[in-house]
């Protein structure tokens, strides 16, 4: 990411005004607040501080309330550097209370979330005082396409590993399987056996294993109760099918099920879990059909060894992402975004890291082209341009000072409205509104750079 530092360009755009030159600057945003989940807390810091420091911009990170030790461990690397107050910023709660007092702050120039739809949505809510702009990663519920012509081992072998990376839950991880009825009988007994074979347990204690538990008892309850509605609908278990007892750990047997329907909640909703359905199809234009058939839009994959089939698939899938006889993970310099109830905006790449920038349009007119009244009326018939005018090319222009002030003032806020909002929650998932709590309002946005508080937060870098 450091590389784009140099590679952020401005333009200059040709008018239909004679003498005039149009210039467009990429600018910073000013402060971005960065609000993580648990799945990647350590990778998605990263992914969230590189592009806002790159872009000129400062942050404020709120980690997970689930894993906040790792935000605390990601802190220490950062003493040693010469960082200037108030640029990085780390607050912690949840996010009926901090979450909430930092999206609706008007400082905050940018919301960039990773997380459910249901928190997606209140963060909008929220972001929708001050029309903040918001970047959003949500849900997924990703369809795997098998055709006849593919190779059924290693179409068996991939769909496993993007199942059982992280315990299933990834937003991009393949949450549905469709397969073209002359092969489902071999596919669906090689993809059993792929999934029977993964090695399962505590990760600290046994470092063979291929994957870990689930991040808490809700999630295992969740899955539980998908596999097991699918089963009283009519789906059949080919292997695993339920809670794993190791004694410790929140566990679920990796799990593969056929007779799945369109219809079913296991085909609809996201698992986030090591469960695999399957649904046998006729041909490639029914797979897409059914694939495109969700509210979620992020990735998607097929396996194929025609290249028309897989343009087709290419072009008629409505997903931010196709993977082609791969593993469902992105990369770095791509772009990672979705469709749908799947997010707003994306990250990775150059188009990720502009969604970090704001721009800016600027006119400069050559007076020696002016109409003879305009000229007049200005009171300067020179011509030209005055003597001392200046004229700045060139992609981003720095604010990094102002918003390193503003993140010092946005944390200490988020700090007083955090121990409000736990007396008054607002209306956040998992937590009913009350109509007589009475949040308090923020505070006025910071009218110019001079009234900016200075002051220095011991957890500001």
């Amino acid at each position: 990411m450091a590389e784009w530092a140099r590679r952020i360009e401005g333009e200059i755009l040709e008018s239909d005004r004679p003498g005039e030159t149009i210039l467009f600057f990429r600018q910073p945003i000013g402060v971005v607040a960065g609000i993580l989940p648990w799945n990647f807390p350590f990778f998605l810091i990263a992914r969230k501080l590189g592009p806002a420091l790159v872009c000129g911009n400062t942050i404020v990170i709120k980690p997970s309330e689930e894993t906040p030790n790792n935000a605390a461990l990601f802190v220490d690397p950062l003493k040693g550097l010469d960082i200037p107050d108030g640029v990085i910023n780390f607050v912690y709660g949840s996010g009926r209370t901090t979450g909430d007092a930092l999206c609706s702050h008007p400082d905050v120039g940018l919301i960039s979330f990773t997380g459910s739809v249901a928190t997606g949505s209140a963060i909008m809510k929220a972001a929708s005082k001050n029309i903040t702009k918001v970047n959003l990663e949500l849900g997924g519920k990703a369809p795997a396409i098998v055709c006849r012509d593919a190779d059924i081992a290693q179409a068996a072998k991939l769909v496993t590993a993007s199942r059982t990376l992280n315990t299933g839950q990834v937003c991009n991880a393949a949450e549905r399987v469709y397969v073209e009825r002359s092969i489902a009988d071999r596919f669906v007994s090689t993809l059993a056996d792929a999934m029977k074979a993964t090695r399962y347990g505590d990760p600290l204690g046994d470092k063979e294993i291929d994957m870990g538990p689930l991040i808490n008892k809700a999630g295992l309850e969740k899955i539980a109760d998908l596999v097991e509605q699918a089963k009283k609908q009519g789906a059949e278990v080919v292997t695993g099918g339920k809670v794993a007892d190791l004694g410790a750990g929140n566990h679920y047997e990796p799990t593969v099920l056929v007779n799945c329907r369109q219809d079913m909640d296991i085909m609809r909703k996201e698992i986030f879990g090591p469960v695999l359905p399957v649904n046998v199809v006729e041909n490639l234009d029914q797979a897409i059909e059914l694939a495109n058939d969700s509210e979620y839009g992020l990735t998607s994959s097929i396996y194929t060894n025609d290249l028309k089939t897989a343009m087709k698939a290419c072009k008629e899938l409505t997903f931010g992402e196709t993977y082609i006889n791969r593993e469902n993970f992105e990369a770095m310099q791509g772009f990672h975004a979705g469709n749908r109830k799947s997010g707003i905006g994306g990250a990775d790449g150059k188009h990720g890291l502009l969604e970090y920038t704001t721009t800016h349009i600027c006119y400069i007119q050559d007076r020696r082209f002016l109409p003879p009244s305009v000229l007049v009326a200005s009171g300067d018939s020179s011509g030209g341009f005055l003597q001392g005018d200046l004229i700045l090319l060139g992609g981003l222009r720095n604010s990094a000072r102002p918003a390193q002030r503003a993140g010092r003032k946005i944390v200490d806020w988020v700090r007083l409205e955090r121990s409000s909002r736990k007396a008054n929650p607002p209306s956040w998932p998992g937590r009913p509104y009350s109509a007589s709590s009475s949040a308090p309002r923020p505070p006025e946005p910071i009218k110019s750079r001079s009234t900016r508080s200075a002051t220095p937060r011991s957890n500001a870098f």
